[in-house]
């Protein structure tokens, strides 16, 4: 599994039925809810690019460096590159 999932808004208006808003919207308020009692916000705010712009890859050495500086990289000897899918 992904550490996030990224739906589109119009695909959710497009593809769910208005119950099933109304459902995918309340289990989104309940997790805000359970972040908050555990001591997180409600909400991240994430920087999402999609992997075909050109600028994907300029993006990905961007985090790799950082990630890296920071002693947080969990990839191993993989780049983001590669674990974006872009080689």
């Amino acid at each position: 599994m992904n550490r996030f999932v990224v739906l589109k808004e119009d695909d959710i208006r497009k593809y769910f039925t208005e119950k099933g808003i109304n459902d995918f919207v309340a289990n989104i308020e309940y997790l805000a809810i359970m972040r908050g009692q555990d001591g997180k916000k409600p909400y991240n705010n994430c920087l999402v690019i999609n992997i075909d712009e050109p600028y994907a890859g300029k993006v990905a050495d961007m985090i790799e460096d950082e990630e890296r500086r920071k002693g947080t990289w969990e990839h191993g000897e993989k780049t983001m590159r590669e674990v974006m899918g872009l080689i």
